[in-house]
């Protein structure tokens, strides 16, 4: 799991894609899967591991973990034609970039934007794909340099209304070196000047951020780390005067039954609410292989004529056939319905007989734990294992995510899920 190994909002335009173009929910009880896209050696990248994210045309874009020119991973393409699909590779990582450790997001004029591992200082940087010529070129807007700069940048990055980039590193920032929330600010001359606006640090503040962030309506910036006291945190960054910000913790997990280890990123819903996973924890310890837990969704509400949020857990999986080990964003449907994926779990096979990961639904209850259905369990082989990113709407219903594995090549999948 990931939080065990320590290792985008995008523009409004792909928040869209993600949230309220779905005008019914899934019927989960008439789900199928197909794989529409198994990655292979000879094709281009293997293993994709992070979010999809669509244009309005419908065609996908995603980042591999392997395969390319140099094995370093690609950014490709995938696009209907002729009632199937077909896959381009965008831009092959160079040995010098280093492995993409993000997916991608949009700006305004359609220039896309990831992180890699790599760059001028091997501590990771950001960069930018943008279409010229029918070519997309690659730019490097900041490669770190070190623990000042904050190293290791992980989970993808989001854009506000000037065209700042925002994100975070799992390493770096001082003084103790446990990951930063870092800013991009472009000086109109094709240069890039980075601001750490949050260094992580003691046990209360938490470290080790996994995701990316997220913009609220106001302005203020919203994240999960995964240290911090036992199982960590859910943050909130408030821009101040002269280009400081405020933080504040509003969770701290306890590992126990409101789970632990936050990874996915965070979503809020139009009520302000936020929505998130945790990929251990929860009631189900110690069955079906989940001795720390078999993960939760949760929520935060804004308190009523107060200051703060609520944290409510919506869903604790069980492990077995339920899904173990969620890590994903969550995604809504136009009837208030979230969907998302485990890594693990859902029956027999991988992860020691545990299952190969499923995609699921949670319907809203008037009181108590949302409903759980779950919308299909992974195989292993043809269909693909280890579902890690999240779900991912067509203006159809149609719902589209990635498996880091299986296929026909095993070296992972795109599927989509049909009402």
């Amino acid at each position: 799991m990931h939080g065990r190994k320590l290792f985008e909002t995008a523009s409004v335009f792909a928040a869209a894609m993600l949230v309220g173009v779905i005008l019914s929910a899934l019927p989960a009880a008439a789900s199928s899967e197909e794989v529409i896209y198994s990655f292979s050696p000879n094709g281009g990248g293997v293993n994709p591991t992070q979010d999809l994210i669509a244009d309005a045309a419908g065609n996908l874009y995603g980042t591999t973990v392997d395969g390319g020119d140099q094995s370093m991973g690609v950014v490709f393409e995938l696009s209907p034609k002729n009632g199937g699909w077909q896959q381009q590779v965008l831009y092959s990582f160079q040995s010098d970039d280093g492995v993409p450790t993000s997916g991608l997001a949009w700006d305004a004029a359609g220039n896309l934007y990831g992180e890699t591992g790599g760059g001028a200082n091997d501590a990771g940087m950001v960069y930018e794909l943008s279409l010229s010529g029918g070519t997309w070129v690659r730019t490097v807007l900041y490669s770190f340099v070190d623990q000042s700069t904050g190293s290791f940048p992980l989970g993808g990055v989001v854009l506000d209304a000037k065209g700042n980039i925002y994100g975070t590193t799992q390493a770096g920032g001082d003084p103790f070196g446990l990951g930063t929330v870092f800013e991009l600010s472009p000086d109109g001359k094709g240069n890039w000047t980075e601001q750490v606006i949050h260094a992580f640090g003691r046990a209360k503040d938490g470290g080790l951020p996994q995701a990316g962030v997220v913009f609220d309506s106001h302005g203020n910036l919203f994240g999960t780390t995964l240290a911090g006291y036992s199982g960590g945190t859910i943050f909130e960054l408030t821009p101040q005067a002269k280009g400081k910000w405020k933080r504040v913790v509003l969770h701290r997990f306890t590992g126990g039954k409101d789970g632990e280890f936050p990874s996915g990123k965070l979503i809020f819903d139009a009520a302000g609410n936020l929505y998130g996973t945790a990929e251990s924890g929860g009631a189900a310890k110690n069955q079906n292989g989940c001795d720390f837990g078999c993960g939760t969704v949760y929520r935060l509400s804004p308190k009523t004529g107060a200051s703060g949020f609520t944290f409510s857990v919506l869903y604790s999986f069980a492990g077995g056939k339920d899904g173990r080990s969620p890590d994903g964003t969550l995604a809504f449907d136009g009837s208030g319905n979230l969907y998302g994926t485990t890594e693990t779990g859902g029956g027999n096979g991988c992860e020691f007989g545990y299952g190969c990961g499923t995609a699921f639904q949670l319907s809203p209850s008037a009181k108590g734990p949302w409903a759980e259905t779950v919308l299909h369990r992974f195989a292993g082989s043809d269909d693909g294992l280890n579902p890690q990113g999240s779900l991912l709407p067509d203006k159809q219903g149609n719902w589209y995510g990635t498996t880091s594995g299986g296929g026909d090549a095993q070296s992972g999948t795109v599927f989509e899920i049909t009402p």
